[in-house]
């Protein structure tokens, strides 16, 4: 599942940005730009466990001064979803064979940071609304396994548009 995630998202990055497409059903395969794609989303990842190590030892010190500090979670989320794409930017460059540093994608998004983190507030209120729907398909399991495919592949294909989006916006320059 990881290397068709990973062959789809190379694939609509190139699609888009590029205009690449193919005369088949399939998307083409880019080994190499795949293998680049699943480096720069460890990177990423260590970046984001990085940053949230560090927030949840000062959220542990609050604590023990005699705090609960536990409602800080919900914001630390926030923040790492936002630190993650203002990073993203090294994931669609990956995909078209460009070479894009974490503190390039963190210049490169510097203008469009509130934009970004108003970003994170709808895709979470898209996130609980589907989440509420799965609620009422939880009496039917067949309709369940069916849409649980339909919503991830949805939500996979919409997180690949905003990282493209964000590439295509903040690197390229390109208009909405």
């Amino acid at each position: 599942i990881l290397i068709a995630a990973l062959v789809v998202a190379v694939a609509w990055h190139r699609y888009v940005l590029l205009e690449e497409e193919t005369n088949t059903p399939f998307p083409a395969i880019h080994g190499p730009q795949v293998l680049a794609y699943f480096g720069k989303i460890l990177l990423l990842v260590a970046a984001v466990i990085a940053i949230a190590f560090c927030i949840s030892i000062v959220i542990g010190l609050l604590s023990v001064l005699g705090q609960v500090f536990l409602a800080l979670y919900i914001p630390m989320g926030l923040v790492l979803a936002w630190g993650f794409y203002r990073l993203s930017p090294i994931l669609p460059a990956a995909a078209v064979g460009k070479s894009l540093t974490l503190r390039e994608a963190w210049d490169t998004t510097v203008p469009y940071s509130t934009a970004l983190f108003a970003l994170i507030f709808v895709t979470f209120l898209v996130g609980l609304l589907v989440s509420l729907a799965f609620m009422l398909l939880a009496f039917v399991p067949f309709l369940l396994v069916v849409a649980a495919f339909a919503v991830n592949w949805f939500f996979m294909m919409l997180n690949i548009s905003v990282l493209t989006t964000i590439y295509g916006v903040s690197v390229e320059g390109r208009k909405i």
